[in-house]
């Protein structure tokens, strides 16, 4: 019986020795691997305290609803679809999206020992092709995503959450497998931080945003550090309030303010503009009704904003790098000490 029991100890010594080690590298948290035999027809729920491994681009013909505490490990070129997604985490157990190269959370799930480090565009998006189904994003931590990092749409939220290291931005927008729409009635996004991205938020141009997001951390901002107005003509016939001025915004496409629109920034906002675009608004439109200290400028100039086109020095701002400002009770182009390298 005496070497039956040096045995038995033997291999409970070995045992607890694996289990530390797992421990230390995956506290404790179940893992489940998402591959092609899984289907998703009905809805689903993924719970606190599990590892998701998505080895495949996964669609969720239903409701997803994470739970606090959820870990989902992306594999290269992979995504996740839901008709609706609900993440809500808390602060103490927040939800994470990342890399499946991420040891930090979660990790060596793919057992390399950190050979493979986690880098931007590891992934590609997270978002939902079906308009008007709701989108909830609460303390969630996205890293290493892909040009895209999340595409989002009606009846959203997202709040108190980090975008970090990702190829692209968070965009607010109706997305189609197919195609790319927009639509005016996203939701709200605040209490947000973004850093280490290369452009970190870009945003439909008939919504709002409030001025509680954050653009950088501990000295880290974003390559292309501005809020991009998403690259399509429009006409804003509401009020439309955008009230960030931590970075600037960039028009992409040109922006018409018709009769009752009203278009207005903070005060000390500075407003880039790409090459030939320009905003023009009819005489009872407003634009600027209360930000007065607002300044536009070319997409070029790093001196006011910073580099938001992250080129550093390889360009300059020069006199009809954007077209303008048009309107008024007498329709001209405007002019004044705040509108800077415009073609007028």
């Amino acid at each position: 019986m005496k070497p039956l029991n040096l045995l038995l100890i033997l291999t409970i010594a070995a045992l607890l020795t694996f289990s530390c080690k797992k421990s230390h590298d995956n506290p404790g948290k179940p893992i489940r691997y998402i591959t092609e035999k899984d289907t998703f027809k009905t809805d689903a729920i993924w719970y606190a305290d599990t590892i998701y491994v998505l080895k495949k681009f996964t669609n969720i013909n239903g409701k997803l609803t994470i739970r606090p505490g959820a870990i989902v490990k992306l594999e290269t070129l992979t995504g996740l679809a839901a008709t609706s997604l609900i993440a809500i985490g808390t602060k103490e157990q927040p939800i994470i999206f990342t890399s499946i190269y991420d040891d930090e959370h979660g990790g060596d799930i793919d057992g390399d020992n950190g050979t493979i480090k986690p880098q931007a565009g590891d992934w590609l998006c997270i978002g939902t092709p079906d308009p008007g189904l709701q989108i909830r994003f609460e303390f969630c931590e996205f890293y290493y995503g892909g040009s895209v990092m999340c595409l989002t749409q009606l009846s959203q939220k997202i709040e108190n959450c980090i975008f970090a290291h990702s190829n692209g931005y968070l965009s607010l927008f109706k997305y189609s497998l197919m195609s790319m729409s927009v639509d005016p009635s996203a939701g709200a996004i605040s209490k947000n931080l973004f850093y280490d991205n290369i452009q970190p938020l870009c945003i439909y141009p008939g919504m709002s945003i409030d001025s509680t997001n954050t653009f950088s951390h501990q000295g880290i901002g974003n390559k292309q550090n501005g809020i991009f107005i998403y690259n399509k003509a429009y006409t804003i016939k509401t009020q439309v309030n955008l009230q960030e001025n931590e970075v600037p915004f960039v028009v992409q496409k040109d922006i018409t303010i018709e009769d009752g629109g009203q278009l207005t920034f903070l005060n000390g906002s500075v407003i880039k503009f790409m090459p030939g675009i320009k905003i023009t608004k009819t005489a009872s439109s407003l634009l600027n009704s209360s930000g007065k200290s607002v300044l536009y400028t070319s997409f070029k100039d790093d001196v006011h904003g910073g580099d938001t086109n992250g080129d550093g020095i390889s360009t300059t701002p020069h006199d009809g790098d954007w077209e303008g400002i048009y309107g008024g009770v007498i329709p001209i182009w405007w002019t004044g000490i705040n509108i800077l390298y415009d073609n007028h």
